[in-house]
């Protein structure tokens, strides 16, 4: 069976990145600034299947050198164009290649 990676679409990730739920933020990481202060000692994040970058540009507004990751180039590019300071990397061959060299002290998945 071939694998057809069905997030890889243009219209997909511009709908993604307009997806927005007012007032349900602080829900889902209201506690995580927190959590994070106490049980993070560094400072390098792994935002994994990053999408868009949404989690990946919370992390940073906490102070994160976040580095975003996802298997969708056109979500990838997104995230690029959302965020254009932003690390922004194409798992392009399901070993996470690009990241080989980099050391993270928190690996954000959500």
């Amino acid at each position: 069976m071939e694998f057809t990676n069905v997030y890889d679409d243009p219209i997909k990730a511009e709908a993604y990145a307009a997806l927005d739920f007012p007032g349900t933020y602080a829900l889902a990481f209201g506690d995580l600034s927190r959590l994070f202060e106490s049980h993070i000692t560094g400072s390098d994040a792994l935002d994994f299947g990053c999408g868009t970058g949404r989690s990946a540009r919370f992390l940073k507004r906490l102070g994160f050198r976040t580095t975003g990751i996802d298997i969708s180039r056109e979500m990838v590019a997104k995230a690029e164009a959302l965020d254009p300071g932003g690390d922004y990397r194409l798992n392009h061959d399901g070993r996470f290649s690009s990241l080989q060299n980099l050391k993270f002290d928190l690996i954000f998945l959500a």
